[in-house]
């Protein structure tokens, strides 16, 4: 079986990290092909895939209009390369394959919905479209399911995988200890507030700061160009409340386990959120992690049993709950570090790609 992922870019999310895994856990036993479509891409993040995986970079220009010419493109590599499956995984791209189904009628097409409140964006035209296209809509969480059905995708092609994680990036459990004095929490996530939600948990530690003058809070995530604004009103934000001592930004961190390994408490503030990838990275190395309480990640930690939940949008429920696992940070340490061999076991990239060769293969297990 050949099989190509398709994205526009590829820098440094979530989404990247687990297309990663994905292509070098499926490489194994299958051919696999990574199109890229646009010249927005990580070379680091390109580099941890696997050599066995052919990488095509056609390096467009973004925002370019020449959908054409790039639909002629993608049809011509799948010709050429004999692809027998596509799995689009960016939200636009099925418009790519237009061409593709009509010159290679037999490619079985699939396409992955990685978060909220994305799919309700597209017009009627676009849904039909790939309800018609598509073999199978999937879905990383029943959360994202329910969101994409309201929004028009057909009930019938949805069937929902969860995200998963290479485990073996993940192999050393953290088992810091934590000085009450000084905690140290952490939070990996595009800066990115209107949906990940950084300001939420910069107003906590404002909160904390009296109690915990020598807390820590540590963001890993890159800034894009389109968002650089939000990150300045963060900075600001920072500066305004003095917190310039307890808030630091490490921009992208390539190796997230080294970074886990540094933290107490890992903390995942978003407003949006289809999954959450780096809660169960977190979780894989026994870092008690909070969620907010959105569908999605507060799912994960609810099934998991294990971490707290605060209410979304609320700074003084988030740093209640940073406050109760300072306080008992022993035996929320021992719960983590119980649950991390099931957690491991469930959320396996290995498990997820054979769930994925299955709905390839026809059979579509619920």
């Amino acid at each position: 079986m050949k099989v190509m992922y398709l994205v526009y870019s590829f820098t440094t999310g979530g989404t990247e990290r687990l297309l990663v895994d994905i292509c070098n856990e499926m490489s194994k036993n299958n051919e696999v092909f990574l199109y890229v479509v646009n010249n927005y891409y990580s070379s680091e993040m390109l580099k941890q895939v696997n050599k066995n995986v052919t990488i095509e970079l056609e390096n467009r220009t973004v925002g370019s209009k020449k959908i054409f010419e790039t639909m002629s493109h993608i049809s011509n590599f799948i010709k050429k390369n004999k692809i027998d499956i596509v799995h689009c995984n960016s939200l636009n791209s099925p418009e790519l394959l237009l061409i593709s189904k009509i010159l290679n009628p037999k490619i079985r097409i699939f396409y992955t919905i990685h978060g909220m409140k994305q799919y309700k964006n597209l017009n009627k035209v676009k849904k039909i479209y790939r309800n018609l296209l598509c073999e199978k809509i999937i879905a990383i969480s029943d959360a994202v399911k329910n969101d994409i059905i309201e929004s028009g995708a057909s009930r019938k092609k949805i069937i929902v995988v969860e995200n998963a994680i290479d485990i073996n990036k993940f192999k050393d459990v953290n088992f810091k200890k934590m000085d009450i004095d000084e905690p140290i929490i952490g939070n990996v996530a595009r800066i990115l507030p209107s949906i990940k939600g950084q300001d939420i948990l910069i107003e906590s530690i404002n909160i904390l700061k009296d109690k915990y003058p020598k807390i820590k809070c540590y963001f890993a995530g890159t800034v894009a160009q389109k968002d650089y604004t939000e990150f300045e009103i963060l900075k600001k934000k920072v500066n305004e409340n003095k917190l310039e001592k307890n808030i630091i930004f490490l921009g992208n961190v390539e190796k997230v386990d080294e970074f886990l390994k540094k933290i107490n408490i890992f903390i995942l503030p978003s407003r949006q959120e289809g999954f959450g990838i780096s809660l169960i990275e977190a979780m894989c190395m026994g870092i008690p992690v909070i969620s907010s309480d959105i569908p999605g990640p507060s799912d994960i930690v609810t099934s998991c049993k294990c971490g707290k939940i605060f209410k979304s949008e609320n700074p003084q429920s988030l740093a209640e709950k940073i406050e109760e696992i300072i306080e008992n940070y022993q035996n929320e340490k021992k719960i983590s570090l119980g649950k991390v061999d099931k957690i491991k076991e469930y959320y396996n990239i290995a498990n997820m790609c054979q769930k994925l060769k299955k709905i390839y293969g026809g059979k579509y297990a619920k």
